[in-house]
């Protein structure tokens, strides 16, 4: 084995150590800036190779940006260009006050974001994963007083896509200039307090606790944009998503399934 395969096994190794034999957590006391240099440089990413986001952890209004890997402009004949594939928005009512016991977190060991702050005597917690098994994206916010959210929640698209709101779910369906079709749509299942579609975003009043579950894909197939639409699959994944208890545990299984698997020890 030469020193750069031994090197890199090494690094390999370590990266998979079980989550009790090395704690894998990057750790923030400030939201990262959501600006094109915060985005590079300091938000946080999740994902679960197909899906993924990005999050910024800001208080009063998060944005979390999501990409699918297959959303591209070229074809077979064409290199093209990766494209961003949209934003969901979270604006958030009476949340410009004095904020707290800020901490942002990445926990590498569990592929999980986390944010937690104080404002106004309330503690309120956001969790975010990019599930596998699911193959959607889920968001829980939760705090420790009853009806503390209030706001809008938007699905944004970057290339003229047809968005709408219907009930609690937001969905957006386009295309590329090079013929692939996109679909997106997100659900938000609340606890307490209210939902209701108006124009293109949902409204919350005083809801208690809320998991968004997002999906997204594209007719991307085996090299070829042509494939089956899109928005069926969507749907169906955003659908069968599990309740979150089920969804986190289902996804500490899988991740645990490739981080468990090399334990190495070099000693003090």
């Amino acid at each position: 084995m030469t020193r750069l395969a031994a090197a890199l096994a090494v690094a390999v190794a370590c990266l998979a150590l079980p989550l009790q034999a090395a704690e894998l957590t990057l750790r923030y006391a400030a939201p990262a800036p959501d600006t094109p240099q915060g985005w590079e440089q300091q938000a946080l990413p999740i994902g679960n190779g197909r899906l993924g986001a990005m999050l910024f952890g800001q208080v009063a209004r998060e944005r979390l940006q999501f990409n699918d890997i297959t959303l591209w402009t070229g074809d077979a004949k064409v290199m093209g260009a990766y494209q961003p594939f949209g934003d969901v928005v979270l604006e958030l009512d009476g949340a410009a006050g004095p904020v707290s016991d800020y901490r942002r977190e990445l926990d590498i060991g569990r592929a999980r974001h986390r944010v937690r702050y104080t404002q106004g005597g309330v503690r309120f917690e956001r969790e975010t994963l990019a599930s596998h098994p699911a193959q959607v994206i889920a968001w829980r916010l939760s705090a420790s007083r009853p009806g503390r959210y209030s706001g809008r929640i938007t699905l944004t698209d970057r290339h003229g896509a047809t968005l709408s709101a219907s009930g609690s779910t937001l969905t957006a369906v386009g295309a590329l200039p090079n013929g692939l079709a996109y679909a997106s749509q997100l659900r938000v299942l609340h606890e307490g307090g209210s939902i209701t579609a108006e124009g293109n975003s949902l409204t919350l009043r005083g809801v208690n606790a809320l998991t968004l579950i997002l999906g997204a894909g594209t007719s991307y197939r085996d090299g070829q944009v042509d494939g089956p639409a899109p928005l069926p699959r969507v749907q169906a994944q955003v659908a069968a998503a599990p309740p979150w208890p089920r969804l986190r545990a289902e996804h500490d299984r899988d991740i645990q399934a490739l981080l468990g698997r090399v334990q190495l020890d070099l000693g003090t």
